[in-house]
Protein backbone atom coordinates (compact mmCIF):
# COMPACT_ATOMS: atom_id res chain seq x y z
CA UNK A 1 0.00 0.00 0.00
CA UNK A 2 1.46 3.35 -1.04
CA UNK A 3 1.66 6.06 1.56
CA UNK A 4 0.69 9.57 0.59
CA UNK A 5 1.75 12.74 2.27
CA UNK A 6 -0.85 15.21 3.41
CA UNK A 7 -0.35 18.49 1.65
CA UNK A 8 -0.92 21.70 3.47
CA UNK A 9 -2.59 24.35 1.36
CA UNK A 10 -1.28 27.84 1.98
CA UNK A 11 -4.10 30.10 2.99
CA UNK A 12 -4.39 33.21 0.84
CA UNK A 13 -3.97 36.48 2.68
CA UNK A 14 -4.83 39.97 1.53
CA UNK A 15 -3.42 43.35 2.42
CA UNK A 16 -5.53 45.66 4.57
CA UNK A 17 -4.35 49.27 4.66
CA UNK A 18 -5.27 51.38 7.67
CA UNK A 19 -5.25 55.11 6.83
CA UNK A 20 -5.75 57.82 9.45
CA UNK A 21 -6.65 61.40 8.52
CA UNK A 22 -5.86 63.44 11.63
CA UNK A 23 -8.01 66.59 11.44
CA UNK A 24 -7.37 67.62 15.05
CA UNK A 25 -5.24 70.56 16.18
CA UNK A 26 -2.71 68.05 17.60
CA UNK A 27 -0.46 66.60 14.89
CA UNK A 28 1.58 63.42 15.23
CA UNK A 29 4.11 61.67 13.00
CA UNK A 30 2.75 58.36 14.22
CA UNK A 31 -0.43 57.08 15.80
CA UNK A 32 -1.57 53.60 16.81
CA UNK A 33 -4.34 51.22 15.78
CA UNK A 34 -5.59 48.94 18.54
CA UNK A 35 -8.24 46.32 17.89
CA UNK A 36 -9.73 42.87 18.18
CA UNK A 37 -7.10 41.04 16.11
CA UNK A 38 -3.71 39.78 17.31
CA UNK A 39 -2.02 41.95 14.67
CA UNK A 40 -3.71 44.98 16.27
CA UNK A 41 -2.88 44.07 19.86
CA UNK A 42 -6.11 42.26 20.85
CA UNK A 43 -7.37 45.48 22.54
CA UNK A 44 -4.10 45.84 24.52
CA UNK A 45 -2.76 49.34 23.77
CA UNK A 46 0.78 48.28 24.72
CA UNK A 47 0.66 45.94 21.69
CA UNK A 48 -1.07 48.36 19.29
CA UNK A 49 0.11 48.61 15.69
CA UNK A 50 2.11 51.76 14.90
CA UNK A 51 0.87 53.84 11.96
CA UNK A 52 3.55 56.15 10.57
CA UNK A 53 3.47 59.04 8.15
CA UNK A 54 4.63 57.86 4.72
CA UNK A 55 6.55 59.84 2.04
CA UNK A 56 3.26 61.40 0.85
CA UNK A 57 2.48 62.60 4.39
CA UNK A 58 -0.31 60.08 4.94
CA UNK A 59 -0.58 58.11 8.19
CA UNK A 60 -0.95 54.53 6.96
CA UNK A 61 0.16 50.95 7.49
CA UNK A 62 -0.51 47.62 5.72
CA UNK A 63 -1.03 44.22 7.33
CA UNK A 64 -2.04 40.85 5.90
CA UNK A 65 -5.33 39.20 6.92
CA UNK A 66 -7.38 36.27 5.73
CA UNK A 67 -10.21 37.20 3.34
CA UNK A 68 -13.47 37.61 5.24
CA UNK A 69 -11.84 38.42 8.58
CA UNK A 70 -13.85 41.04 10.48
CA UNK A 71 -11.65 43.64 12.13
CA UNK A 72 -12.65 46.22 14.76
CA UNK A 73 -10.31 48.95 15.94
CA UNK A 74 -9.80 52.40 17.43
CA UNK A 75 -7.04 54.97 16.91
CA UNK A 76 -4.75 56.18 19.72
CA UNK A 77 -2.09 58.92 19.74
CA UNK A 78 -0.06 56.99 22.36
CA UNK A 79 -0.13 53.40 23.60
CA UNK A 80 -2.73 54.14 26.28
CA UNK A 81 -6.56 54.25 26.28
CA UNK A 82 -6.34 57.75 27.81
CA UNK A 83 -5.16 58.87 24.36
CA UNK A 84 -8.03 57.47 22.29
CA UNK A 85 -9.64 59.33 19.40
CA UNK A 86 -12.83 61.36 20.01
CA UNK A 87 -15.57 62.73 17.79
CA UNK A 88 -16.11 66.28 16.55
CA UNK A 89 -17.62 67.41 19.88
CA UNK A 90 -15.31 65.30 22.06
CA UNK A 91 -17.77 62.41 22.21
CA UNK A 92 -16.90 58.70 22.21
CA UNK A 93 -16.40 57.14 18.78
CA UNK A 94 -17.77 53.71 17.87
CA UNK A 95 -15.26 51.01 16.92
CA UNK A 96 -14.19 51.25 13.29
CA UNK A 97 -14.92 48.08 11.36
CA UNK A 98 -13.55 46.58 8.18
CA UNK A 99 -13.80 43.13 6.60
CA UNK A 100 -10.76 41.93 4.66
CA UNK A 101 -11.88 41.50 1.06
CA UNK A 102 -10.70 39.11 -1.64
CA UNK A 103 -8.09 41.65 -2.71
CA UNK A 104 -6.41 44.71 -1.20
CA UNK A 105 -8.75 46.47 1.24
CA UNK A 106 -8.45 50.03 2.56
CA UNK A 107 -9.97 51.32 5.79
CA UNK A 108 -9.79 55.11 6.11
CA UNK A 109 -10.84 57.03 9.20
CA UNK A 110 -10.90 60.69 10.16
CA UNK A 111 -9.89 61.71 13.68
CA UNK A 112 -11.34 65.05 14.79
CA UNK A 113 -10.22 65.15 18.44
CA UNK A 114 -8.21 63.23 21.00
CA UNK A 115 -8.97 62.48 24.63
CA UNK A 116 -5.51 63.88 25.51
Amino acid sequence: MAKTKATKTAEKTVSVTFCVDNQSNQQFDEVFVCGNHKKLGEWDPAKALVVKRNAKGVLSVDRKFNPGEAIEYKVLNAKDWANVEKGVWGEEVENHTVVAGDSKTVSSVVVYNWNK
